[in-house]
C-alpha cells in the first residue's frame, strides 16, 4: 500500500469512498487503481480525465478496465468504448460500442446502472463488493468494482473508467 492510501479525512467525496473501500481491504487492484486515479487528478477538487489517463503506466489492471462513454443528447446514456479481457470473459464478447441500456435487460432498474448514473451525474466515484446483479454474462458472481470518473474539462464527468474483479479473482 502506498503512502497515498492513508486513510485520511475526506474533504472530497471522492476521498470519503476511497476511505470505506480502504478500510474495508478492497482488493490490491483497487488499491492500485485509486492510487493512480489520485496521482494523475489534475487538482484539489478537479476529476482527471481521459487525456490523463496512460494505460501504460497500469499494465497490470488492463485485464479488468472498462471505459465507459457518458453521453447526454437527447438523454443520458452509456456506451462501452473499450473492455479489458478479464471483464469480456466474465460479461460476455463483443461489448466494444454497445449502450448499456440495450446490453443489461432492465438496466435503469439495476444497482449497477444507479452507480453508473452516480458517477455520470455527480462526478462520485461508486466502489461496491457483493454479487453482480445484472442478467448478463456470469450473473450472480461475486463482484468487487470501482467506477471512477473522467472529465476532459476537470469538473463535468464524460467518460468511467470502471475495474471490475469477478469470481475466484476477489481474494
Amino acid at each position: 500500500m502506498s503512502d497515498q492510501s492513508v486513510i485520511q479525512p475526506p474533504n472530497d467525496p471522492a476521498e470519503a469512498v476511497f476511505a470505506t473501500a480502504l478500510a474495508a481491504r478492497c482488493h490490491l487492484l483497487v488499491v492500485e487503481m485509486i492510487d493512480y486515479w489520485r496521482r494523475i487528478r489534475p487538482g484539489p477538487g478537479l476529476l482527471p480525465g481521459r487525456q490523463h489517463f496512460d494505460p501504460v503506466e497500469v499494465p497490470k489492471l488492463l485485464p479488468f478496465i472498462g471505459l465507459i462513454d457518458i453521453l447526454r443528447e437527447p438523454d443520458l446514456r452509456l456506451e462501452v468504448r473499450l473492455a479489458g479481457s478479464k471483464i469480456e470473459e466474465t460479461l460476455g464478447p463483443s461489448l466494444v460500442g454497445q449502450y448499456l441500456d440495450e446490453l443489461v435487460p432492465n438496466f435503469a432498474a439495476t444497482l449497477v446502472a444507479q452507480d453508473y448514473f452516480r458517477v455520470a451525474t455527480d462526478g462520485i466515484p461508486v466502489w461496491y463488493r457483493g454479487r453482480q446483479t445484472s442478467a448478463i454474462g456470469k450473473a450472480f458472481l461475486p463482484v468487487e468494482r470501482l467506477f471512477l470518473p473522467l472529465a476532459t474539462d476537470g469538473t463535468a464527468p464524460d467518460a468511467i473508467v470502471g475495474l471490475m474483479i469477478f469470481g475466484a479473482q476477489i481474494r
